[in-house]
């Protein structure tokens, strides 16, 4: 799990916003791969192979899934219940 705090303030109105780390990290490289995946995967790429089944392979494959609707996907990870449990929510 990812831990921690992100604090994002302003001088000029003295105010701050407060976000989970762990939420920050999981959106900014879930987007950083929709990015990736747009510019290097081909157009009509439809099944998606996922290695790890660890805290940030949700947001992983519904980045992908913005820029390549997906009609499968595999779920690869040493954990079987985890792979499971994450292809049951998918």
């Amino acid at each position: 799990a990812i831990s921690g705090t992100v604090v994002w303030s302003e001088l000029e109105r003295t105010s701050s916003l407060v976000a989970d780390a762990g939420a920050v990290t999981a959106l900014r490289t879930g987007a950083v791969t929709g990015v990736a995946t747009d510019l290097m995967a081909p157009k009509d790429a439809s099944r998606l192979t996922l290695v790890g089944a660890g805290a940030q392979a949700r947001d992983q494959v519904l980045a992908v899934n913005t820029v390549r609707p997906l009609t499968s996907v595999c779920v690869v990870g040493r954990d079987l219940g985890r792979a499971a449990a994450l292809a049951s929510v998918l």
